[in-house]
């Protein structure tokens, strides 16, 4: 009577207990049966936009691209290792894809510079029309992009020939053995050339000399930023630029003195050179010609010109950049006149040698690059880490020189880890689209090949791409 009154008390039958779970039954198998339709449809539109729009159009541009002449060429001095063809694919999901390509990897004995002339010839002859071309010494790559119109969809073709190169123990290293690399690619690929400002002839390899001093690190020890400071004559560059009130010390990368006007934003910076000469004049603007050992260059190279132009100099005992801001410093033919007076007064003075600073990185060696990764547009712009084997970082971006840091044994155990679960010959070109100020495109170069992500990028990339964004947001933080 007791549990009869206590149900009722609730207004409930005693007998709901039991009664519930068939009051609901048929409202569960409804809901069931409704997900699994529509699991059932969304699958098939999924399927269905992929071959009407995805596959069906990768298999056209396929079958077309398959017979176009460049394919089929061979240059000189040249044997075919591998070809391999993948399919375009869109993403029902968003508006992600990749482009459909065809990659070949060829062994070759010929001049670099010989091999991309003849394969320019052989596209030209084919309808390709020549979009740029590049030569960088330091990276010992030739390279040259193509484009072309077919029915119904343009294409890209490039080539890079590399330059066989040994590490510091005399071996040659997979990433650095001469070889030529070609991609066919539906799209209009967007070149990241960040060379060819003033070599980009593709003939900079030609009876290269690796003991030539323009391509070895810099041999003075870093100096330290109040060594820096101490060498920059304040009261002669007061008398060109009256802004300037004094010169401050930063710790920061390589080690920087700032001159600046009182506040905390610097007017000119002055850093050690930490690469060697043939990375800046690579990078040198055309315009601009070299005089007194001093030249005008971009860090950002063919990418983007116009940005952070410095001038490198050479003073008695170390190579210097001088760069300016964009705060009371005017822009044009003027500021650059301010780089080079300034430049000028440096190589007059006799910068003092100390020993490295305790917190300073040994630049890491140019002739052993393992990857690099950037990221290319968005709100902070284009950032770049260039990774060695040894383990050296060098970041650009946002400052006008080089920032060079050591990256940590695991850190470095776990990027080699994470490569070799890649077969990265296979990855397309491009994966995704997008645009609009603030679209971030990801590039990483690996092997001789450049696989740029604006989204919905390969699973198995991922890993490594975590990796060299926490390297990257490093270096950025260390400027």
């Amino acid at each position: 009577m007791i549990r009869l009154l206590s149900h009722r008390t609730q207004g409930r039958n005693p007998d709901d207990g039991s009664a519930q779970p068939h009051r609901f039954r048929w409202i569960i198998i409804v809901v069931i049966v409704v997900i699994l339709l529509g699991g059932v449809a969304l699958a098939f539109a999924s399927v269905r936009y992929l071959g009407s729009r995805g596959l069906g159009a990768s298999k056209r541009e396929m079958g077309v691209m398959k017979l176009d002449p460049v394919l089929r060429f061979r240059a000189p001095g040249t044997e075919l290792r591998k070809q391999e063809a993948h399919l375009g694919r869109r993403n029902w999901i968003g508006e992600g894809e990749s482009s459909s390509s065809i990659q070949q990897t060829f062994t070759m004995s010929a001049e670099p510079g010989e091999t991309i002339e003849a394969y320019g010839q052989a596209a030209r002859a084919a309808g390709w029309t020549l979009v740029e071309e590049g030569c960088s010494r330091v990276n010992r790559t030739t390279t040259a992009e193509f484009r072309k119109s077919f029915a119904g969809f343009d294409a890209t073709f490039s080539i890079s020939a590399h330059l066989d190169v040994p590490n510091a123990q005399g071996h040659y290293v997979e990433s650095g053995r001469r070889g030529l690399f070609v991609n066919l690619e539906a799209g209009l690929a967007q070149g990241l050339f960040d060379i060819g400002l003033h070599r980009n002839d593709v003939q900079c390899l030609r009876g290269i000399d690796l003991a030539d001093p323009d391509l070895q690190a810099p041999k003075a020890p870093p100096s330290s930023p109040q060594a820096l400071c101490s060498s920059v004559p304040l009261a002669a560059v007061q008398a060109i630029a009256p802004q300037v009130v004094r010169t401050v010390p930063q710790a920061t990368g390589y080690g920087e003195c700032w001159l600046d006007d009182g506040s905390s934003h610097p007017l000119f910076i002055v850093a050690q050179a930490g690469q060697p000469r043939a990375f800046y004049d690579d990078r040198l603007l055309p315009t601009t010609p070299v005089r007194d050992g001093m030249f005008l260059f971009s860090v950002y190279g063919r990418s983007a010109p116009d940005r952070d132009r410095s001038v490198w100099v050479a003073t008695r005992t170390r190579p210097l950049l001088v760069s300016s801001t964009s705060f009371a410093v005017p822009g044009g033919q003027e500021g650059e006149q301010l780089l080079f007076d300034l430049a000028g007064l440096l190589a007059q003075a006799e910068p003092a040698v100390t020993a490295p600073a305790p917190t300073s990185v040994a630049a890491p060696s140019a002739n052993d690059v393992l990857i690099t990764y950037s990221l290319d547009g968005g709100i902070a712009g284009p950032m770049q880490l260039t990774l060695t084997r040894g383990g050296g970082a060098t970041y650009t971006g946002g400052a006008p020189h080089p920032i060079q840091f050591d990256v940590p044994k695991a850190t470095m155990d776990e990027l080699m880890a994470a490569l070799a679960r890649i077969e990265f010959a296979k990855l397309s070109r491009s994966y995704g689209s997008g645009s609009g100020p603030d679209s971030q495109v990801e590039v990483v170069t690996y092997q001789g090949r450049t696989v740029r992500i604006r989204s919905n990028g390969p699973e198995e990339l991922r890993p490594v791409t975590s990796i060299l964004n926490g390297l990257l947001f490093e270096g950025r933080r260390r400027r």
